[in-house]
């Protein structure tokens, strides 16, 4: 803004002067001189020092959790992307470090995470802006299903330990692992009514309590005019723990009019979860029998 003073020489004159600088302003001494329009000798001379201010801000871009509030389910043992906006709001340039730590849990121990930073310090202008990213990767050890704190953390190199952080909670998604182990040697023929057992025992190699189906399918080769149908149902477990194992029994009856020389084979399904992890082949001929 302007001012203007007109009176006799030795006279005071009072009266207020508004500068405004620009938010993104240099931090120096900045000088501002206005010259009379009449008198060439009349100077105004002013200047202002622009103190360096320190700011850090950071928000997460992606993952994000399917349901707000929730944490961020990540599989163990395999390298997950995180991505960060980063920020200098402050009046000048400033140089920044990115890291990130686990801060809390509810377990007696610390879960082991691994991080692997691209780039985590950088230098900006005031105002400008960029991307950070840091990879993460959950220990096989960690159980499944029990939230904990990662903490991201954009500091200030310059300003005395300015920073800003945000908490992401992450869990370990839970695996569906199992060992499926036959029972002794399975009988590869049988006659026409006879019941056939077939064991395994199951373990659940998984890091967090699950439950397992072994599902049949059966596919007939037909001997002959044989036109007998074969039926076997779905044996499940309840639910085992980590490292814990289960017998299950698949029995299939043969039936009293298939043909000798007829087969079936059978292709059990592992099913966890709704999810096929694995199969077991089997086969089974009708044998003849004597009467």
């Amino acid at each position: 803004s302007l001012q203007d003073a007109r009176g006799p020489p030795r006279d005071v004159f009072s009266g207020d002067v508004v500068l405004q600088h620009p938010t993104d302003a240099e931090p120096k001494r900045h000088l501002f001189v206005s010259n009379d329009a009449i008198d060439l000798d009349s100077t105004f001379n002013i200047s202002l020092q622009v103190l360096q201010v320190y700011r850090a801000n950071l928000s997460l871009i992606e993952p994000t959790p399917s349901v707000q509030g929730t944490a961020i389910s990540l599989n163990v043992s395999e390298p997950h992307r995180f991505l960060v906006f980063l920020s200098n709001p402050g009046y000048g340039e400033d140089t920044f470090e990115l890291s990130a730590e686990v801060t809390s849990t509810l377990s007696a121990t610390t879960p082991e995470v691994d991080f692997t930073y691209f780039d985590p310090q950088k230098t900006l202008g005031a105002l400008a802006t960029s991307i950070g990213t840091v990879d993460l990767l959950l220990s096989s050890e960690i159980p499944a299903l029990e939230p904990f704190d990662i903490t991201f953390t954009w500091t200030s190199l310059d300003g005395d330990g300015v920073a800003s952080s945000i908490v992401v909670p992450v869990q370990a998604a839970q695996s569906h692992e199992w060992s499926v182990v036959p029972v002794g040697s399975f009988q590869q023929a049988a006659g026409p009514g006879e019941i056939v057992s077939y064991l395994f025992n199951v373990t659940n190699d998984g890091n967090a309590p699950d439950d397992l189906e072994l599902s049949p399918t059966l596919t007939v080769n037909a001997f002959g005019e044989d036109t007998t149908m074969w039926t076997a149902v779905t044996v499940a477990t309840e639910e085992v723990d980590v490292n814990q194992t289960a017998l299950l029994n698949l029995s299939i009856s043969v039936p009293e009019n298939a043909w000798a020389g007829s087969s079936v084979n059978i292709q059990l399904d592992h099913v966890a979860n709704g999810y096929t992890i694995g199969a077991t082949s089997l086969e089974l001929t009708v044998q003849a029998v004597s009467g």
